[in-house]
């Protein structure tokens, strides 16, 4: 079997590294497949290989992981987003945060381009993005996945390609199920259909074969017209608007109109809804009341409802706010475009009204005044005076509002919601705990804060502070696996969900681009308020390890001794040393986990020695009774020991208590008590033994406090 992966692998670059240039569009979709296979038999399992950490890790605080697939494993390559890379870390102070942009930034690319079909032909080009550990394509995951690339298109024509082809498969799913949330492999791909293992009972009906989810979400059919907005204002190329695209936009504003109906007609009789939904659960968050309608809205409000939230939970109130002023700013955008493109005016006029007229109803339906707050917007509403008071990390969301360019940053309604939602007392998912902080949700529980709330966060702020605490929040809850969790326990971060979220690692990528943009000073230069902390520097010529920034190593070392000065550290400790990197020592040092092991196996080997063997060279009852409490000590603290290991002072205690306590028992009961007498070793390692049992007792309260 090794033998066989070696050779697919050995194809795979064989392939790659002889493939003549240019080929016809024929050729590249035979190469691509074959390519194709030969990867998804010889490479790893993502969702497999982004749950453990890989080498090289950091030198900083953190000693993030390198979480790239091996190059030939990478679904797809873009010269412009690897030239993005090196500029943005090798400015970047905090080597753990560099690397982190490092693993996200490309993430989408590397791991989630599950099909592309590349031709001459733009209206003939295709992308199949999936959100990341499920193989399925969300309209809103999708758009926000491919947005920090959008900038770097227009100087990438294989970027460019790409993201009209994700305009096209998006074009083509809206046409198919404008009311479904999240769609299978397009039939060309001959990628095998997903099933959710969910029996919907929907209408309109959809065909599983080309649909994995059918959730009405508005903010899905918004996010499918920002696709194409952004695309046209990075790089002018109106290529995609051809009439299946134009007639998509008129779908979605079709889906708009119906979803502008209130429950209730003119006479009080209840309106024939067009969309409704059932599955059989026991969550209520999974499915809508009333037979699939969801609970009633009031008529001629102009505000679209929406079945569910961007969380893929159920609104309680359907006139949600964010998707509501969402739709309303690409509704906007894309009469914009039809307009500077001179394509359908009359469709373009027609968004243009529409687009208002949700604006005027958010402002009208979706502001209330806070008894503690003042103005703020809702979250959801119904149109009767009802009002849902709360905010999800999920995009879009009242704290996003800024950033899909509803509202102004300095507003003065925004900054009330935005004070309303980052506090206990006005958001009731706004969680705090022991190790984090962050706005969460119902999609997974009370207890989950989503580090996406945390980037929001720092991306509509102006406030350094604010935005180093929220970074370096992220930061910490995320840097031992390398990538942005989907969630983390505020209570520990080390209990999580989603080792791979695509869409999260995107978000993180866009936060870092947008503090290199309006605050390059926190990560850039001397300076720099995100800086990390080093573990251990090097500046002996003997030092072969240079930064991660390829820097020259005299100019590396000064920085160090920069860094070690800005630390209060004393910079000569790392002069003049035979010196290596962290990671160099951590291949000596054995960590906290293996060393519980060792401790354990040798206390059962110690055991079976003083229950067998012993008694052979000790003949006192109470020498071989202190024996076995000291194997018996050791044995229970070994595995204390393991489940310590993330914490390196706990760890440090109990290895020194079991060494002192049961080492020096061991040390006399095979020196014998006369020996011990006659060379008064007593006096020494008798005062070892209490003391490595006192060393035990501080252990269990650090561990405890921590």
């Amino acid at each position: 079997m090794l033998i066989l992966s070696s050779l697919l692998v050995y194809l795979l670059i064989s392939d790659s590294a002889t493939a003549k240039t240019p080929r016809t569009p024929a050729e590249r979709r035979g190469a691509t497949s074959l390519k194709d296979k030969y990867r998804r038999e010889a490479c790893p399992d993502y969702k497999d290989y982004a749950a453990r950490r890989h080498p090289p890790f950091t030198t900083g605080q953190y000693q993030v992981p390198y979480q790239r697939p091996a190059p030939e494993c990478r679904l797809f390559k873009s010269d412009a987003v690897e030239k993005k890379i090196q500029e943005i870390t090798s400015k970047m102070v905090d080597v753990d945060l560099a690397r982190m942009f490092e693993n996200c930034f490309p993430n989408t690319l590397d791991t989630t381009v599950r099909w592309h079909l590349d031709s001459d032909d733009p209206q003939q080009v295709q992308s199949f993005i999936v959100t990341g550990d499920i193989n399925a394509q969300w309209l809103r995951d999708s758009t926000n996945q491919l947005t920090q690339y959008q900038s770097l298109a227009k100087d990438d024509p294989a970027l460019k390609t790409l993201l009209l082809g994700a305009i096209n498969t998006q074009a083509d799913y809206v046409l198919e199920s404008p009311y479904c949330n999240a769609f299978q492999p397009p039939l060309a791909s001959g990628l095998e259909p997903t099933s959710n293992g969910q029996s919907d009972v929907v209408h309109p009906v959809y065909e599983p074969g080309v649909v994995f989810e059918c959730k009405y979400e508005i903010d899905s059919l918004a996010s499918f017209l920002s696709l194409g907005n952004q695309y046209y204002a990075a790089t002018k190329d109106s290529s995609f608007i051809t009439p299946k695209f134009l007639q998509a936009v008129q779908t979605v504003l079709d889906v708009v109109e119906e979803q502008s109906v209130g429950t209730f007609g003119p006479g009080g009789e209840p309106n024939d809804m067009t969309y409704t939904f059932q599955r059989q659960t026991n969550a209520g968050t999974e499915t809508l009341n009333l037979n699939g309608i969801g609970n009633p809205l009031a008529s001629n409000t102009s505000l679209v409802r929406s079945a569910f939230r961007p969380s893929d939970d159920a609104c309680i109130l359907q006139f949600f706010i964010p998707g509501n002023a969402f739709m309303s700013v690409e509704l906007g955008r894309t009469a914009e475009l039809l307009s500077a493109t001179g394509k359908s005016p009359v469709l373009a006029a027609t968004l243009k009204a529409k687009s208002a007229a949700i604006r005027a109803a958010v402002m009208k339906y979706g502001v209330t005044t806070h008894p503690v707050f003042g103005n703020v917007f809702a979250y959801e509403v119904d149109g009767y005076g009802s009002h849902i008071m709360m905010d999800d990390a999920n995009l879009p969301s009242l704290l996003a509002l800024p950033l899909v360019g509803f509202v102004d940053r300095a507003d003065d309604t925004y900054q009330n919601t935005r004070r309303m939602v980052l506090s206990r007392y006005g958001n009731p998912y706004f969680l705090v705990g022991q190790e984090f902080a962050g706005i969460g949700g119902p999609h997974i529980g009370i207890e989950n804060a989503w580090p996406l709330s945390l980037l929001v966060q720092a991306m509509t702020s102006d406030d350094d502070d604010e935005i180093v605490t929220a970074v370096e929040a992220v930061l910490k809850a995320n840097a031992r696996e390398g990538l942005i969790h989907e969630s983390v326990n505020v209570a520990r971060v080390t209990d999580y969900t989603r080792p791979w979220f695509a869409w999260a690692n995107s978000v993180f990528a866009q936060t870092i681009l947008d503090i290199a943009e309006r605050k390059p000073k926190l990560i850039f230069g001397e300076g720099a308020r995100l800086r990390g902390r080093v573990v251990e520097m090097c500046c002996s010529a003997q030092c072969s390890v240079l930064t991660h920034d390829r820097r020259p190593l005299a100019r590396a070392c000064r920085d160090q001794i920069r860094s070690f000065s800005a630390m209060g550290i004393r910079a000569d400790i790392a002069i003049g040393v035979r010196a290596t990197t962290a990671i160099e020592m951590s291949r000596f040092i054995p960590t906290p986990w293996t060393l519980g092991c060792i401790y354990g196996a040798s206390a059962v080997a110690l055991g079976a020695f003083g229950a067998h063997g012993l008694k052979a060279r000790v003949t006192d009852p109470k020498s071989i009774k202190n024996w076995e409490t000291a194997a018996h000590y050791q044995l229970l603290h070994s595995l204390a020991l393991l489940l310590s290991s993330h914490n390196p002072l706990a760890a440090g205690f109990f290895t020194a208590g079991m060494t002192m306590f049961s080492g020096s028992i061991y040390a006399m009961v095979l020196a014998g008590p006369e020996r011990v007498k006659e060379h008064g070793w007593g006096k020494v390692l008798g005062p070892v033994t209490p003391l490595g049992g006192f060393d035990r007792g501080v252990v269990e309260v650090v561990h405890c406090s921590s």
